[in-house]
């Protein structure tokens, strides 16, 4: 499983994802402005810290997850909502407050649920370009008949190239697809982590399918 938490409070977030990898589910800190360009659909669920009800305030956050439609947000933190947020929270489903005073296993035990629950079509979970299939429920890589296993980064950065089939994408924009600011990126960053992609995709294969653009960048080829 994995999760995104929404980065505006970064002690709590980095809290939150260490707590997360004690119980095996991997979790990813994004800022509130890049929510939209991180959000793919590999995520089970949003999860965002709250300090206080009115920084930022709640209709600042309504207007960032909105366009995630259904996709399950929960909210925690140490102060409750104040009763009309609250009452809004119980309207919409899938939108819920646990107080960072309950066990941490509630709040993990949610979100296993709500993967186990995802409405979500499998169209939505898995995307196929020629031979290469990538399951984003599963999170398994299969070209072929042979599955491969990818690290965190290698499958968003595999996904982002799925989602674009045939274009050339610069390292720009895959940058701000696959990297969260906070993250130390260094002027080879997305060349490091294609040539690994690269080789546990490509290697095996006569057809090659990620293939360089010089000067520009990457493109995934049919």
């Amino acid at each position: 499983m994995h999760v995104l938490i929404l980065n505006h409070s970064p002690l709590q977030a980095r809290f939150l994802q260490k707590a997360f990898r004690y119980e095996n589910i991997g979790a990813d800190l994004c800022r509130p402005e890049n929510l939209n360009n991180m959000w793919y659909g590999q995520y089970e669920a949003l999860l965002v810290p709250i300090q206080d009800w009115e920084h930022p305030p709640f209709h600042q956050l309504e207007k960032m997850i909105l366009p995630l439609g259904q996709v399950p947000v929960l909210f925690t933190g140490k102060f409750h909502p104040p009763s009309p947020i609250r009452e809004k929270l119980s309207e919409e489903g899938r939108r819920i407050f646990i107080g960072s005073h309950e066990p941490f296993q509630l709040i993990v035990q949610t979100i296993k649920n709500w993967g186990l629950q995802s409405s979500y079509s499998e169209e939505k979970r898995q995307i196929q370009w020629g031979d290469l299939e990538l399951n984003l429920k599963a999170r398994e890589v299969k070209r072929g008949t042979q599955f491969i296993r990818l690290k965190n980064k290698e499958f968003a950065l595999l996904e982002c190239l799925m989602r674009h089939p045939g274009e050339v994408l610069t390292r720009t924009f895959i940058l701000e697809k696959v990297w969260d600011q906070n993250t130390n990126i260094l002027s080879n960053t997305v060349d490091v982590h294609i040539s690994r992609l690269r080789k546990k995709m490509d290697t095996r294969f006569e057809r090659k399918m990620i293939l360089t653009i010089p000067c520009v960048g990457y493109k995934l080829s049919t």
